[in-house]
């Protein structure tokens, strides 16, 4: 996440969570772990294409931007924990 925000393309495995953040081909790549043939292929093709390597990087920070703000995962995540039918409390603390 720290790369896209910054606009960079980025490329990462299937393995963990970053293969559900990274859409292939839009914001980065996923490469199947352990296939050094594969990595090497599209670092080859972000090296070769200045132009993507752009597009992927505005794709990738306007996705972080919409998506994994601390303020959008709070009112996704947390602020639901804390709900009540008097408001959440963090709602009720803001008053």
């Amino acid at each position: 996440l720290e790369a896209m925000a910054c606009e960079k393309p980025v490329i990462v495995t299937r393995v963990g969570g970053l293969q559900h953040i990274v859409d292939d081909g839009v914001d980065g790549f996923i490469v199947e772990p352990f296939d050094p043939i594969s990595l090497r292929e599209r670092l080859k093709t972000l090296v070769e294409n200045p132009d993507l390597r752009v597009s992927m990087g505005k794709a990738g920070r306007k996705k972080v931007l919409e998506k994994y703000q601390w303020s959008k995962i709070l009112e996704k995540y947390y602020t639901p924990l804390f709900a009540s039918s008097e408001g959440s409390l963090f709602e009720r603390s803001m008053k």
